[in-house]
């Protein structure tokens, strides 16, 4: 039975470095369990490894985690590594920042007969082999893991998957050797723009950046977690439809806001931690149609004086516009991902380009802050119904023109 092996050479004191409240080698060990390696060779002189690694890490994370010292030999630990293996063995610099993409590849797409060293477009590549037991079995005891006298194959980083579906982008799994302050600072930024969407509104696209890093490189470092997280935005967001039908609306758009800004938070904190669960993408992704229709609703009840069913007063007509729009729009984008298993927001070019513009929930608080700021409410909540109604059309041309054109999904370059 194949037991999937890497080994983490970590003895370096780079691989100490702290990244999202980790070390190096505990992020490289939490994406490793992510992609299914089901052991570790941890290769450093510190004491047994779990006092090496968070309180959390077996919660969330099952890997057997086997320590050596470096003065057993490189080769020796290989070939210890090696004995129980049929695939490849995973051989790799800890300190070190890896796109969990490449791991995926090593374990799932390559070859079982040769033997690879990674390659990448940037100038200091780490080291990263995927050896067989069979050549493992045949290097001299004295050679290390990094001058080892094989031929070995080019595994180039430009040639695996770079689309990142969920993150709706394309990015070419990254690679970034540790050795100074400001090669984390650079894994820092390279791991967050991975794990944030590239298709997504104006303010989440180019406000939220920013601050969300730091937020979130902050509270990576506490017990908080990301469904944590979800459950306070939840709690604003669901808060806030009371005060959006009672016409409160400056602290419903504060409210909003701040929701806003921990739902975008709580999912990195999950993509940098490696804390990802079902249940909280599954919760997100629930509430967040749930409490944006109260929303709507609940501003076009208070507009319209309560009288939602008294179709001559335009208030009214404007709230059924708007919610009417907001949940066939909602079934139609769903219906097109459940047929043809490609999100429509970045389906081609032209889509990705209308999902920074499509009328949302940032662009609804937008819209309802600024015309708080001119005194005239009213006038955000008619923008905000008319900018559904937009949306709802494009869409629904989309919907029906690109299955009949035949185009391909494409994958766009950030």
């Amino acid at each position: 039975m194949m037991t999937p092996t890497a080994v983490l050479f970590a003895n370096d004191p780079n691989a100490k470095r702290v990244l999202w409240g980790m070390s190096l080698f505990e992020k490289i060990l939490r994406q490793l369990a992510n992609v299914g390696y089901q052991r570790a060779f941890l290769v450093c002189k510190n004491n047994h490894h779990a006092k090496l690694v968070r309180d959390d890490f077996h919660r969330w994370h099952h890997i057997d985690i086997i320590q050596y010292s470096p003065e057993q030999g490189d080769i020796n630990i290989l070939k210890q590594a090696a004995k129980e293996a049929t695939g490849h063995i995973l051989v790799l610099d800890a300190s070190a920042g890896y796109d969990e993409r490449i791991f995926h590849h090593v374990l799932h797409k390559l070859e079982n007969n040769t033997d690879y060293q990674l390659a990448t477009p940037q100038a200091h590549t780490p080291t990263l082999l995927a050896l067989t037991p069979t050549s493992i079995a045949s290097l001299p005891s004295h050679a290390t893991y990094q001058t080892l006298p094989l031929s070995l194959q080019s595994l180039q980083t430009e040639d695996m998957d770079v689309y990142i579906k969920k993150m709706r982008r394309q990015m070419v799994p990254y690679a970034i050797a540790i050795n100074s302050d400001s090669s984390i600072e650079q894994l820092e930024k390279t791991c967050f723009n991975s794990i944030y969407k590239g298709a997504t509104d104006l303010i989440t696209k180019f406000v939220f950046p920013t601050p969300v890093r730091h937020f979130t490189r902050w509270i990576s470092h506490s017990n908080i977690t990301p469904n944590q997280l979800t459950y306070l935005s939840m709690v604003l967001s669901f808060g806030a439809i009371p005060l959006f039908f009672m016409g409160h609306f400056w602290p419903a758009i504060c409210m909003g806001f701040a929701m806003a800004f921990l739902d975008t938070a709580d999912g990195k904190l999950a993509r940098t931690t490696l804390r990802t669960s079902t249940s909280g993408d599954l919760l997100d992704h629930v509430s967040d149609t749930v409490y944006l229709w109260f929303w709507y609703f609940g501003t076009g009840w208070y507009f319209s004086q309560g009288n939602i069913f008294d179709f001559e007063s335009f208030p009214t007509q404007m709230t059924w516009l708007l919610v009417g729009t907001f949940s066939i729009d909602k079934v139609l984008t769903g219906l097109f991902k459940r047929i043809y298993g490609q999100e429509l927001h970045d389906y081609a070019r032209l889509d990705y380009i209308a999902r920074t513009l499509i009328a949302r929930r940032n662009p609804f608080l937008a819209c309802m802050l600024l015309s708080l700021i001119m005194a005239k409410p009213i006038v955000g909540f008619y923008a905000i119904a008319l900018w559904n109604a937009c949306t709802f059309i494009f869409h629904s041309i989309r919907f029906v023109y690109l299955p009949l054109s035949g185009q391909k999904h494409q994958s766009i370059q950030i």
